[in-house]
């Protein structure tokens, strides 16, 4: 399977299992919520999180999400 990258927008717990899952394939993954507590549980299982407000779109540019 080839490699990927996503972004999964919100980690409670539907995005926290497909950051893990999709973690574990092998693929890249970016973690974004606006929470802290969610971005600080997975930063060391996802590629990368980032704790910002999704409904501003150059912060998601900022942070490497163009699609």
């Amino acid at each position: 399977m080839a490699k990927r990258s996503f972004a999964v927008i919100g980690l409670g717990r539907f995005g926290s299992a497909i950051s893990t899952t999709l973690t574990e394939l092998g693929h890249d993954v970016i973690g974004v919520d606006r929470n802290e507590d969610p971005v600080r549980a997975l930063a060391d299982v996802v590629g990368q999180t980032v704790e910002l407000d999704v409904t501003d779109e150059r912060a998601l540019r900022n942070a490497g999400i163009q699609d």
